[in-house]
């Protein structure tokens, strides 16, 4: 019993998939969430409805360039660099919806 949750993902992060396991003991469920160009399709494993939203990409904005409130609200800390697959990357640290998260931009 328990969640369990996985991450795929690709072209450095612009494609994701994450799936969702929930064991309940007498109830499972699994949700899946395809995020792509710009869009999250999200459905649960056995019915045939889901959602399509716009997916606002953090991975995709400039902090260096980023306004000094934004920088705030988001509590925005410039980690400095780091070298990933051979490319020099620009390292933030950043929380949304109180999740932190690390992003490497790649320069």
């Amino acid at each position: 019993m328990g969640t369990k949750q996985e991450l795929y993902f690709d072209d450095y992060g612009a494609k994701e998939v994450s799936i969702t396991s929930i064991d309940l003991g007498i109830a499972k469920t699994k949700s899946i969430d395809i995020r792509i160009d710009g869009f999250s399709y999200t459905y649960e494993e056995g019915k045939t409805e889901g959602t399509k939203k716009a997916w606002y990409v953090p991975a995709s904005t400039d902090y260096s360039k980023a306004d000094p409130k934004t920088l705030q609200r988001y509590k925005v800390k410039d980690l400095g660099t780091e070298i990933i697959a051979g490319k020099d990357c620009k390292k933030f640290s950043a929380e949304f919806g109180g999740s932190p998260i690390v992003v490497l931009d790649v320069e």
